[in-house]
């Protein structure tokens, strides 16, 4: 029974997988940003990024930021194998947007195709202090 136990939690909780949590908030005259990277990983090797997104702002300025997440992201993205971002506004004033990448899976060569120059230097084999630097250069701050 303790064994069946020990293999259940096991493959709930990933063998030796832990992760990072990277926040960052940016708050002006009329917009409100909360960003936060969820990172997945085992020894020094990234398995699973997650980025999430949120913006309060005006209409006119969620419908501008909308329209640009949405070119700029979603169809030319949304086919790559190990890659999934989902769109949400949620009010006329708050807009969400959620990017995972699955370092297991991921098309590395289709992803930097897409996207051009990335400052977070996206490979299969970056390590967590390479991606976490990446990040904090960006101005997150990490836990």
């Amino acid at each position: 029974m303790s064994l069946l136990l020990c293999v259940l939690l096991i493959g709930i909780t990933g063998c030796g997988e832990k992760k990072l949590t990277c926040t960052i908030k940016d708050e002006e005259a009329n917009a409100k940003m909360e960003g936060s990277w969820v990172i997945t990983y085992k020894d020094d090797k990234v398995l699973k990024a997650t980025n999430k997104n949120v913006m309060e702002a005006e209409k006119e300025t969620i419908t501008l930021y909308k329209n640009f997440i949405e070119n700029e992201f979603n169809d030319s993205l949304k086919d790559i194998k190990g890659f999934k971002i989902d769109l949400k506004q949620e009010s006329d004033t708050k807009y969400r947007y959620e990017m995972t990448f699955d370092f297991n899976k991921l098309d590395f060569d289709e992803l930097s195709n897409k996207l051009g120059e990335s400052n977070l230097n996206l490979s299969k084999d970056v390590s967590l202090e390479q991606f976490k630097k990446n990040i904090i250069d960006q101005g997150f701050t990490c836990e």
